[in-house]
């Protein structure tokens, strides 16, 4: 089918689509998609997009799929996601991804993703987040992730923290940390931020 025609798809048309029909789109195809047509997607469906269609996808598209077509994502399709497609991601699209897929977020995707959409991070997505990544995380990010979250983190990823991060976890969420990671965090929180790069 060419890419114009891709350009009037009903959801319902959409959500009707096989898996291995999804597994053909290519990327012009994709990039033609409205975002109304994503709204009935499938695990399965996102589950078998090949990994250059998703490169092509835009943050209006991903904002439309339904948490469980996320939650199909695999590791090696999360990390085609262009971070600029990530700006839209709503609480229960992150909070529906498994872990082994959380772990493949770039520190760049973690950047764009809105605060709000930590909301609904579980310890083991947060346990999964790659040390790299986790450095990217702004207060605001911080903030969002709920308390419970924070018994998944690893002593890695406190340690790759900033102190001004680690100052922002409020003392409830340092409580939730497992007693190694509480010790690191709380010591964070007594460094001096070191100055900004020039």
């Amino acid at each position: 089918m060419p890419a114009e025609a891709m350009t009037t798809m009903k959801p319902a048309q959409l959500g009707a689509m096989k898996p291995t029909t999804m597994a053909a789109l290519a990327p012009e195809q994709m990039a033609a998609l409205p975002a109304t047509a994503l709204t009935q997607m499938k695990s399965t469906q996102a589950a078998a997009l090949p990994s250059a269609a998703i490169a092509e996808m835009k943050s209006a598209q991903v904002g439309a799929m339904p948490a469980a077509a996320v939650g199909g994502f695999k590791a090696e399709q999360l990390t085609a996601l262009p971070a600029e497609a990530m700006t839209t991601m709503k609480p229960a699209q992150l909070g529906a991804m498994k872990p082994t897929t959380m772990a493949a977020l770039a520190p760049e995707q973690m950047d764009a993703l809105p605060a709000t959409a930590l909301r609904q991070v579980s310890d083991k997505q947060l346990g999964a987040i790659s040390s790299e990544a986790m450095k990217s995380l702004d207060v605001a990010q911080i903030g969002a992730l709920p308390k419970e979250a924070f018994k998944g983190m690893k002593a890695e990823q406190a340690s790759a923290m900033s102190p001004d991060q680690a100052r922002a976890m409020t003392p409830a969420k340092v409580a939730e940390m497992p007693a190694a990671v509480r010790a690191i965090v709380n010591e964070k929180k007594t460094q001096p931020q070191p100055p900004a790069d020039s």
